[in-house]
């Protein structure tokens, strides 16, 4: 069963998912990024000098601008994944790129980690395709005994997975569990969807090869910068292959024909004025600043909880925007999640703990959730 089947999990609604980008109350959840950090300036004068320019009225590509095709290779180029323009297809952020792929695919069973990512499982759902979830602990890492059965009985046609920083867990794959996938997938004949959304977001990310590193196109991979410059600014890209790109761009062409071509070239302007790489280089050093603020807070939390015996632990991922709060088994986290929102705090709980982002909060309005949820858990306790 996959996690998200439970009844505190699912009682996130896609509303209140949407209510992540709203302070109040406090979103101790939230996967974005704060809204304060990014670059909103610098894209609505982005925005004036295309319009200026008469450029803004350039006609639609499907595939996507080629321009933005060009420079997202040559990004990925210098981080060794090796792509051509000519196999990347611009996409509404990363939603659209995970129905493309769903959509085009032959096979009716997707398999991927427990916890989802739950707008993929909602995703998977509407396709009518049959789910199988493969249990990742956020501090233990792969179960393969569990992994193989499930797969071996299964037989997904795709697997999705977030090689790095896994939304929600924050879990990031080591070298061996990367390598034994990549056997799995050519000892059982499926393909893989690989998002790496949250890799750039922190200076001090994991230096993992990707899957696509590993395995070259024989890998769907996706990414967006939806987080990183603007939420609505949807744009993201699939890497397909020669093979797969025009089913693929059938799909496309008949769900949505093309991105905003004025997105893409706001895009596009930044990455060649030198202004997205200005903005991503300062906003890895606050997220960083926030993540080690909030490792600090809950390592002294973890120690006063500790005294009264209740226990406590949390990940380091060391990137991306999220890490997971691990609770004692005795712990009712549908209560706690129940208990906080009156508090005005809104966690997303699964059995055994919940999400922690540490992106989204000012280390004050950090401090402040966590000294509720600690409260909370001394009077559970």
């Amino acid at each position: 069963m996959i996690l998200s089947d439970s009844p505190e999990f699912r009682a996130l609604k896609y509303g209140q998912y949407l209510a992540q980008t709203n302070r109040n109350p406090i979103c101790l959840s939230s996967v974005f990024i704060d809204p304060r950090l990014l670059p909103i300036k610098k894209i609505e004068k982005t925005i004036l000098k295309l319009a200026k320019s008469h450029r803004l009225s350039k006609s639609n590509d499907p595939q996507g601008n080629d321009r933005l095709r060009i420079e997202i290779a040559k990004r990925l180029k210098k981080a060794s994944i090796g792509v051509e323009p000519e196999e990347l297809i611009l996409t509404h952020g990363s939603q659209q790129a995970i129905d493309l792929v769903t959509r085009a695919m032959t096979g009716r069973v997707v398999a991927t980690e427990d916890p989802p990512y739950f707008l993929a499982r909602s995703l998977f759902e509407v396709n009518q395709k049959s789910m199988v979830g493969l249990p990742v602990c956020p501090f233990t890492g792969v179960d393969k005994k569990k992994w193989l059965k499930q797969i071996e009985t299964k037989k997904p046609a795709l697997v999705y997975l977030t090689s790095r920083f896994q939304n929600p867990s924050g879990y990031s794959y080591t070298e061996f569990e990367l390598q034994w996938i990549c056997e799995q997938s050519a000892a059982n004949h499926f393909r893989i969807l690989e998002d790496d959304w949250a890799s750039d977001m922190m200076s001090s990310r994991t230096n993992h090869k990707s899957l696509r590193q590993r395995m070259g196109s024989s890998v769907f991979y996706m990414n967006s910068f939806t987080k990183k410059l603007f939420p609505g600014l949807r744009v993201g890209y699939l890497v397909a292959n020669k093979a797969s790109l025009e089913p693929l761009m059938a799909v496309k062409r008949a769900s949505t024909s093309s991105v905003s071509g004025i997105l893409e070239q706001v895009l596009c302007e930044l990455m060649v004025s030198g202004d997205y790489d200005e903005h991503l280089a300062e906003l890895q050093v606050q997220v960083q600043k926030r993540y080690e603020a909030s490792v600090e807070a809950l390592e002294k939390m973890k120690i006063r909880l500790g005294r009264r015996e209740i226990e406590f632990n949390f990940t380091r991922p060391m990137g991306g925007s999220v890490l997971w709060v691990g609770l004692s088994k005795k712990s009712d986290t549908e209560k706690l999640a129940h208990d906080l929102l009156k508090e005005s705090v809104r966690i997303l709980a699964a059995r055994g703990g919940f999400k922690l982002g540490f992106a989204f909060l000012s280390e004050r309005e950090m401090k402040k959730a966590l000294q509720i949820v600690e409260r909370l858990l001394l009077v559970a306790f």
